[in-house]
């Protein structure tokens, strides 16, 4: 079973990595070629489904990584009958809203004053959908540690998406319906992928046995974490873009913070890769191994996702001017500053843990604590957007979240300090010390192009190495784990 943790975080990151890759492309092809008129829809639209994909959650996501690993020791074939019930319910919660908004186009197209959603409500409302049915496949595949064939589909299907939208776009200009379409056409052609590579008899075979995890647990679990993804709402950043639609008095508020939290989460999405299957690990940890097993997992977790979280979001910071001047020319020089932010925060929620935490917080059946809490937050984060976006426009968005989702880590970490009371304090130190330091070195030289780009980063990483080889952050379990995932680092972890 080790193995098979070290797999599934491993294919995750590789996978992530080349997402990464494929979705920047995506980025800049969308917004370097469409106006800023034709982003600002593009953005409020995938964000509007982005929001509503919580309400259709229903915890469904969540309950697959817990329960899982659980009913395969009951039946082989109970994870595939879980997830066709669960996907039952999700596509009829999905269908319901798609006819709200079918029904509500010409409110929301006067709301968000983009007229291209009563005009096109058809491919808006199919994308949706598509959503819908595809986010919970992805879910079961990582709870099953089936992440090298998800990662496959996904990264095929981004770059059918890719070549889709340029080759569209060369022939009948930049405009935001071929971009729907084409996403549409992509998430539906994975979801035919991934159903038919389910393990055999299929999604549809029947369980021939009793199971005994009552289902009213599985229930109340999908309840607990459906409000919990209800609550949080308020800290995410679709309601940003929803309310910045609504309240900000510059039409270029959208799409410079739809720019900037688009940047900040595909990099965050890449290093947290490796976690994408810790519910379903952690979950089977307890299982095995009780308590104990559970805070030595921790301590391993946090360890990793450390460097993980803080390195690429130190050296974002870093480039964060010339990298968007570059990439996306100088009319979105202002997204830099709000990127730069965006990296700050990040920072200090690498030191809580933020990538890791919740997932163990839900395994200890804590969630109902965090439920509270996160109802306080999010309402926080509303109140300072509805304060701050008027006179601030997308800036005061950034601080509102940021501020607002740094108290709600600190409360998270707060909810599982008996396990941070394992963790070598030094660690932390050397870690958060050598980074920082690397960062602020390398962030004031130059200001902008690809030479500075490239000189930031060689002295970032260069002063990083050097900090590493000084301070000797790894310990001996770390280079156990990690010799695991590659034996032959053996030679280059012997200097740090």
């Amino acid at each position: 079973m080790p193995n098979k943790f070290i797999g599934a975080m491993l294919w995750g990151q590789i996978g992530r990595i080349g997402e990464f890759g494929l979705s920047f492309l995506f980025t800049v092809l969308v917004v370097r070629w469409l106006s800023q008129e034709n982003y600002s829809t593009y953005s409020t639209i995938v964000n509007f489904h982005l929001l509503l994909l919580y309400f259709t959650n229903l915890g469904i996501n969540d309950a697959l990584q817990r329960y899982i690993p659980v009913l395969r020791e009951e039946n082989p074939l109970a994870p595939l009958w879980l997830f066709r019930r669960l996907l039952i319910i999700r596509v009829g919660s999905g269908a319901v809203l798609a006819g709200l908004m079918w029904l509500g186009k010409d409110l929301l197209a006067k709301w968000f004053n983009q007229p291209f959603i009563s005009q096109e409500i058809g491919p808006v409302v199919t994308l949706f959908l598509a959503y819908v049915i595809f986010e919970p496949l992805v879910t079961f595949y990582l709870a099953c540690f089936r992440v090298r064939q998800i990662v496959l589909i996904r990264l095929l299907g981004q770059l059918g998406n890719i070549i889709i939208v340029g080759l569209w776009f060369w022939l009948s200009g930049p405009m935001v319906l071929p971009i729907l379409v084409a996403l549409i056409i992509s998430n539906l052609n994975m979801f035919g992928v991934g159903v038919a590579f389910l393990p055999r008899p299929g999604l549809f075979a029947r369980l021939p046995v009793k199971l005994k995890t009552p289902l009213r647990e599985i229930a109340g679990y999908s309840r607990d974490l459906w409000l919990i993804t209800l609550i949080n709402i308020g800290l995410q950043g679709q309601i940003d873009v929803i309310l910045l639609a609504v309240l900000a008095g510059s039409s270029l508020a959208v799409p410079f913070y739809s720019l900037a939290s688009t940047l900040i989460s595909r990099v965050y999405n890449l290093v947290i890769a490796w976690a994408g299957s810790l519910n379903a690990i952690i979950s089977t940890v307890l299982l095995e191994k009780g308590q104990q097993g559970l805070e030595r997992y921790f301590s391993y977790s946090y360890r990793l996702s450390l460097p993980f979280h803080l390195i690429p979001m130190v050296g974002l910071a870093v480039i964060s001017d010339p990298l968007v001047t570059l990439f996306f020319e100088e009319r979105y020089h202002p997204v830099s500053w709000l990127l730069t932010l965006f990296a700050l925060q990040n920072i200090l929620a690498a030191l809580l843990g933020a990538s890791v935490i919740p997932a163990f917080i839900n395994i200890l059946g804590r969630q109902k604590i965090m439920l509270r809490w996160l109802a306080f937050f999010s309402l926080l984060n509303i109140g300072l957007d509805i304060l701050l976006i008027p006179p601030l426009g997308a800036l005061g968005a950034v601080v509102a979240t940021s501020f607002a989702n740094t108290l709600a880590q600190l409360m998270q970490a707060l909810l599982v300090r008996e396990l941070f009371a394992r963790l070598n304090l030094l660690y932390v130190v050397k870690i958060g010390g050598a980074v920082l330091t690397a960062g602020l070195l390398a962030a004031f030289i130059g200001s902008e192009g690809l030479l500075i780009i490239i000189i930031r980063s060689g002295v970032y990483l260069g002063c990083l190495l050097l900090f590493f080889r000084l301070l000797k952050p790894v310990e001996e379990s770390d280079k156990q784990v990690l010799l695991n995932l590659r034996p032959g680092l053996a030679r280059i972890l012997r200097y740090f």
